[in-house]
């Protein structure tokens, strides 16, 4: 009897994907926002911080939709996967001024440290560093949900100002 019902429950309710109400990948409009807002505020970094991060994720979040935990949670990642887009977009530009500058700087018999290789280092130490330091600020809350969204504002925050200081770095190098 028991048995029937598990397998007529796994019919009618079939299990949902894990985190299905996650955004798989940024919004173009999302992007252009953001892209905008930079653009209007660099290089002035603590104004472009102060009025660019968050300004897709806290207007998702004041959306009825938004206001729940799960909202909240989806608002942020959302607004994180367009600073991804940003900051991966970015990249490869910033890379390209860095080996520019480790030619320009070179001196014959000297050894220096290359500005493309320690970028690379510490780029990939601050992916290590956010994940850590996310997961920490999202354990405080230990098994409560609130966890998510601690994590999830982390993600964003982090993402959001180091998009905003390596396009400092892009654009203050391409002038």
């Amino acid at each position: 009897m028991i048995r029937t019902a598990l397998l007529l429950a796994a019919l009618v309710f079939p299990a949902a994907p894990a985190w299905s109400w996650m955004p798989e990948e940024a919004e173009p409009g999302d992007v252009a926002a953001l892209e905008a807002c930079t653009a209007a505020h660099l290089p002035a970094f603590a104004e472009a911080e102060a009025r660019c991060i968050g300004s897709i994720s806290e207007p998702c979040m004041g959306t009825p939709e938004g206001g729940t935990t799960i909202g909240m949670t989806a608002c942020l990642h959302r607004e994180q996967l367009a600073w991804d887009v940003i900051l991966n977009a970015d990249w490869p530009k910033l890379r390209a001024l860095a080996k520019r500058i480790d030619e320009d700087q070179a001196v014959e018999g000297m050894t220096l440290p290359s500005y493309a290789e320690t970028l690379l280092t510490a780029q990939r130490a601050w992916l290590a560093w956010r994940e850590a330091e996310c997961m920490n600020q999202a354990a405080e809350w230990g098994i409560g949900s609130h966890g998510r969204v601690v994590h999830a504002a982390c993600f964003m925050q982090m993402t959001g100002e180091r998009t905003l200081l390596l396009r400092a770095r892009l654009t203050d190098g391409e002038r």
